[in-house]
């Protein structure tokens, strides 16, 4: 089977948008309750 480009290019950018997503939520879990303290705040909206 055969996939252009384009569809080729999107297949790769919404695998990387899930992996960054749920390496970003894992850090920001890991990261929150100290950022809390700091008083520092994280955007939940990455895009």
């Amino acid at each position: 089977m055969l996939i252009n480009k384009g569809a080729k290019r999107r297949i790769f950018r919404w695998i990387c948008q899930v992996f960054w997503q749920k390496k970003w939520g894992i850090l920001i879990e890991k990261e929150s309750e100290s950022l809390i303290f700091t008083g520092l705040k994280i955007p939940r909206d990455y895009f």
